[in-house]
This record gives structure tokens, C-alpha cells and sequence, in this order.
């Protein structure tokens, strides 16, 4: 007896998930996939509310990590997220005005600002366009955290993205020789400042998202030594990849 007519197509195996180090969530979908880096974001808020009284969420301007804002924002499932008590930290931005498409700040403006309910002191924009920007970013946050207590002084969960070539969106190509925790950067001519691998390695979550087909190259990126560079200290590194994102080993390996 054969099966229903389109049962087949609903149980689609699931693409080889890339070799890659924590945790890897692979769903079919963007829509899925989003439902569930939402879940996990919003899980992470509250706990974190609970057990210190606030929330520090880290973003980057990654197309992906837009949509995610944007389920955040939308979806009735997510209504009592604590934006309340919610600190939000950009990973990276460059010397451009708000109103730019390129700008991680005036993304965070856009869809949270007056939406979300976060008072204006906790949305944290960098100054890439000062000399001092990094060291007053930097201070910045270690003003903010300090009143936590000490080795709970950082960072609750830090969302990044996976750009076309392969690599992680929202942290500065080079900075492992740097003791700080903003650098500036030069991406694409462009003057900018982004955080330090250190500083997002201290997080207690990180989540990078690839998605279709800028995630394409997560198989290639599994033998490289990018994502061990953005290993955890003491926390939980979680990739989030929809089918398209791992298609590339279906295509090589049949």
C-alpha cells in the first residue's frame, strides 16, 4: 500500500548538519528556524531576569538577525519578553548615519526603539565616527555590567550572522591580539568599530544564524578555525541553520 498522497513530502530528511563546535539546531525552514532562535532568546531573557534583573542582548546587523528582531517584535508568542529590563549592545557599526541600511544602531532604533518599550538609556549605540569610540564603548559597558556581581559581569547572549562568504558577521576580522573589547575596524573602506572575540566569548549564550543562502558555505566554514574563534569560555555556542544552509554537503556528497 503506498503512502497518502503528500505524506512523502512532509517528512523531508533533514540535510547532514556542518561539523561544527556547541550546538546545531537545523530546521527546514527560515520561519521554523526563526521560531526557534526566538524561543531560546526569549528563555535566555527571562532567566536571566530572574537571577540578576536584567537582560544584556548583544546584536549584530545581520540580515538574519533583522528578521529575528522583527519575530521578536510581531509574534504574540514573544508579548512578555522583558524589554523592561533589557539592555541592548550592538556587535559592530560603521561610520554611516542611522538612516543607512548598513547602520546596526539604526536598525535596533527602527524595529525596538519606542516599540519595544526599552527605556533610551539601555539601547547602547557605538561612536564609530569619534577617535575614542572603542574606549568609550568600552566603558560603557563595563559601567553598566559592574553592577552585577563580579562573574556575572557580562554579557547574557550575543546574536550573530553568517554573511555569503563564510564569515561571521558582526565581529572584526582581526582581533585576537587585542586586549580590549571594542576595536575599530575597516570593513570595505568603511571605518567602524566591533567587538572582540574575547568579549563574546565571555557570553553565557551565542547564537549564530545561517541562514539559506548565506549560510551555504557552514560545511566549508566547519573545517576552517573561524568557529572555534568564537568558542565559548564558559557558555553555550548554538548554530541555527535552516536546509538551505547545509546544502552544499548534499550537493557534494549526494
Amino acid at each position: 500500500m503506498g503512502q497518502p498522497h503528500g505524506l512523502e513530502s512532509s517528512f523531508r530528511a533533514s540535510p547532514p548538519a556542518p561539523a561544527l563546535p556547541g550546538d546545531v539546531v537545523v530546521r527546514e525552514t527560515l520561519e521554523e528556524l526563526l521560531d526557534e532562535v526566538a524561543e531560546d532568546v526569549a528563555t535566555q531573557a527571562s532567566n536571566c531576569v530572574r537571577a540578576f534583573g536584567d537582560f544584556h542582548l548583544a546584536l549584530s546587523g545581520a540580515r538574519a538577525v533583522r528578521r529575528l528582531v522583527m519575530r521578536l517584535m510581531i509574534d504574540p508568542s514573544f508579548r512578555e519578553l522583558p524589554w523592561k529590563y533589557t539592555h541592548v549592545w550592538v556587535t559592530s557599526d560603521l561610520e554611516v548615519q542611522e538612516t543607512d541600511d548598513r547602520s546596526t544602531i539604526g536598525m535596533v532604533q527602527g524595529l525596538l526603539g519606542d516599540h519595544a518599550g526599552i527605556p533610551s538609556a539601555q539601547i547602547h549605540a557605538m561612536s564609530p565616527h569619534l577617535p575614542d569610540g572603542s574606549n568609550r564603548y568600552e566603558d560603557d559597558l563595563k559601567q553598566t555590567l559592574a553592577w552585577r556581581e563580579k562573574g556575572h559581569d557580562r554579557l547574557d547572549c550575543v546574536v550573530l550572522g553568517v554573511d555569503s562568504s563564510g564569515s561571521i558577521e558582526g565581529l572584526a576580522a582581526s582581533t585576537s591580539s587585542s586586549d580590549g573589547l571594542v576595536v575599530r575596524d575597516d570593513p570595505g573602506g568603511i571605518r567602524g568599530l566591533s567587538m572582540t572575540t574575547g568579549l563574546v566569548r565571555a557570553s553565557r549564550l551565542i547564537s549564530v544564524l545561517g541562514i539559506g543562502e548565506h549560510g551555504a558555505p557552514m560545511h566549508e566554514m566547519a573545517k576552517s578555525e573561524l568557529p572555534g574563534s568564537i568558542a565559548p569560555l564558559s557558555g553555550v555556542l548554538r548554530w541555527y541553520l535552516d536546509h538551505a544552509a547545509c546544502a552544499s554537503e548534499l550537493k557534494d556528497g549526494g
